[in-house]
């Protein structure tokens, strides 16, 4: 006789992406006393690091996004929501057995508590809930955090890249081979656990910026990659294996240094 899961299987995406920023190009080049255009990209971009790093941090939605947090296995009668505060719930549904279509749930929504609780979810195999969040007004200080922090980016632009969270590693050598004399396909693979879904997801969505800033990595570094998710006693442990592609050929440990 077989037994339902208990570990839900969870997938947490941004359906929509924000058309707009805590701060302007104006703002910062004004914070940062620059009159000229030339590093208007540099800035711009900066501005969008560091952004998704502050979302990351308080696991919130600075503005108005659209997100989708999945279930499937075993579905929980309440799920809270990651990257409030959420305004409004657009859509919940659920899949009873495989192949069915989805049904629309009844639900109670909570916008103090940052959670859906279901009414009608009758042994679901999956449940979708596409939700609206974001500030309507960005508070002050977060605006402020943010401009620092472009600031700290742009006048140190030249030293070290570092990420502050995560570190990777090369795990198995074997899965080291040369595709020429001047590039070798390399297995990377971190183990990341956390509370929280929001700051789980955060930390894969950094995952790329990391790769992008390690020295030798083409452009196009990523080959593969691939995720398995497990919970337990409320942790979240998550293994992300990365094929990806290193110029020079170069098989000593290369890390995302704290």
């Amino acid at each position: 006789m077989s037994t339902r899961s208990t570990s839900p299987r969870i997938h947490v995406q941004r359906k929509s992406k924000p058309e707009s920023f805590p701060v302007t190009l104006e703002e910062i080049k004004s914070f940062l006393r620059i009159e000229n255009n030339q590093d208007d990209k540099l800035i711009s971009d900066l501005i969008f690091m560091a952004t998704d790093y502050a979302e990351w941090h308080m696991e919130k939605s600075l503005v108005k996004q659209t997100w989708q947090v999945s279930y499937e296995d075993y579905v929980p009668r309440r799920i809270y929501l990651s990257y409030g505060p959420v305004s409004k719930i657009v859509l919940a549904t659920a899949m009873i057995s495989k192949g069915q279509e989805k049904r629309t749930l009844k639900y109670y929504f909570s916008d103090v508590g940052g959670y859906v609780e279901f009414f009608n979810y009758l042994n679901a195999i999956r449940v979708d809930v596409v939700y609206e969040a974001g500030y309507d007004n960005v508070p002050e200080q977060i605006k402020l955090g943010i401009m620092r922090h472009v600031s700290a980016l742009y006048k140190n632009r030249e030293s070290e890249v570092t990420i502050p969270y995560l570190r990777l590693r090369v795990v198995n050598y074997n899965n080291l081979h040369m595709l020429s004399n001047f590039a070798t396909k390399a297995r990377f693979s971190c183990d990341i656990y956390a509370h929280h879904i929001g700051s789980m997801f955060a930390i894969i969505r950094h995952i790329n910026l990391i790769l992008k800033s390690i020295e030798g990595l083409s452009n196009e570094a990523i080959l593969e990659s691939n995720c398995a998710m497990s919970q337990h006693d409320e942790i979240l442990h998550s293994t992300i294996n990365f094929d990806i592609l290193i110029k020079g050929g170069d098989n000593e440990q290369i890390t995302a240094k704290n």
